[in-house]
């Protein structure tokens, strides 16, 4: 093996919080909203941001940060993360919810009563434990439920704990149902209500997903302390690389061209800025790394294929046969590849192109057919597959210029 102990720093997303970096504004109202909750008062925050801006990664940071903080070590909080990006179903995600409770449930006779008690509930029981069950089959008012179940389920847990955080992430599947977000609203007025103010919600969408909520329930938005997560400031991107190199073993330096230059390629996306670092330090491990390497660790070189070379064979080899039809196909991968994590309206291609509605739809319809692009949510934006494939043009545009070409 030629290097013991191998660590690639870039490889875990959500971001590990040892190389959190950045969000100091953010984070300081995420603390505050803490301090209200250690107090005895309602404090939910609903975290906004586009994708791979780093909405997990600060979720993860949150629970290290309260967690190490010596003002709460008396607190006794849980913190409970539920993932709910594979729900489709309201019906669905509630049972992830539930689930996520179950392992911290004392079962007692009286509890077990109140969960049967609740329409569409089942408790399965085993010895002195059990288990909440969502009847899939059952006709139910899930928004009546799924509230009763969870003042039922916090109530049995406040003797163990002081306060409860549940954490909900990538929700942007399940809040397309026109019911989630109300179900949540809901939740939280009936917490209220039952004088459960030692429960804080942290919820994190995208933008679109923060719109479907607000459709669903006018008033959706008013329960939260809205925080939204921008792009990465330059330095705020040098942090994190710099943190992570602090780690890597073997130890391998990034010049500061070559952090300038991941930085531009990321477009201040942390998420794609870790997958871009990932690659680089990969591919030139223990040794310096200049600009050149950067180039070469995403695209053919003499020698090696790059990292994200598959990422462009599999688009460049369906965009070739399209191209050969209208080179407008060119024309607008090239417009993503400037905002790789943008999405774009059929308005704006119109307006950048200055090429009639009818042909731009006819080849966004092909685009999204061979999965170049992909549609964001319900609307009538579109964006690319893949947040690397942006990079990938751009950095092959790039390697291409060095070598006196033009794509």
């Amino acid at each position: 093996m030629e290097f013991e102990n191998l660590i690639n720093p870039f490889t875990t997303m959500p971001v590990e919080p040892k190389f959190f970096a950045g969000r100091k504004a953010e984070m300081a109202r995420i603390e505050r909203q803490f301090g209200i909750l250690t107090t005895g008062n309602t404090a939910h925050i609903f975290i906004e941001g586009e994708r791979a801006i780093g909405k997990s990664s600060i979720l993860k940071y949150i629970q290290y940060k309260i967690s190490s903080d010596s003002k709460y070590e008396n607190n006794n909080i849980l913190f409970l993360y539920v993932k709910l990006g594979d729900c489709k179903s309201t019906i669905n995600a509630c049972g992830k919810i539930v689930d996520a409770f179950n392992e911290k449930i004392d079962w007692t006779t009286r509890l077990r009563d109140k969960i049967k008690g609740i329409r569409g509930l089942e408790v399965k029981v085993f010895g002195t434990g059990g288990r909440i069950d969502i009847d899939k089959t059952a006709e139910l008012d899930i928004q009546t439920s799924f509230s009763k179940a969870l003042y039922v389920i916090v109530d049995s847990l406040n003797e163990k704990y002081k306060f409860i955080v549940l954490m909900l992430d990538e929700t942007d599947a399940v809040v397309e149902n026109e019911d989630f977000g109300r179900l949540i609203k809901n939740t939280i007025e009936e917490l209220d209500i039952n004088k459960k103010k030692n429960v804080m919600v942290i919820m994190t969408a995208t933008p679109q997903g923060r719109k479907n909520c607000e459709e669903s329930h006018s008033g959706f938005i008013r329960s939260f302390i809205l925080i939204k997560l921008k792009k990465f400031k330059d330095e705020e991107g040098l942090e994190l690389i710099n943190r992570a190199l602090s780690k890597g073993r073997p130890k391998t330096e990034f010049t500061p061209e070559a952090k300038e230059f991941l930085i531009k390629l990321s477009q201040g996306t942390p998420g794609m800025l870790q997958e871009l670092c990932q690659v680089v330090f990969e591919r030139f491990r223990g040794q310096t790394v200049g600009k050149k390497e950067v180039l070469e660790s995403m695209v053919d070189s003499e020698e090696h294929v790059g990292s994200l070379t598959i990422i462009g064979q599999k688009y460049f080899s369906r965009l070739e046969e399209l191209e050969k039809q209208h080179s407008l196909y060119k024309k607008i991968t090239q417009i993503y590849s400037e905002k790789p994590n943008d999405s774009i309206s059929i308005k704006e291609l119109v307006e950048k192109t200055g090429v009639e509605e009818k042909i731009i739809r006819r080849i966004v319809k092909h685009l999204l057919k061979v999965g170049v692009l992909e549609k964001e949510g319900i609307t009538t934006k579109y964006r690319l597959s893949s947040t690397l494939l942006g990079a990938y043009l751009y950095a092959r545009n790039q390697s291409l210029i060095a070598k006196g070409k033009k794509y």
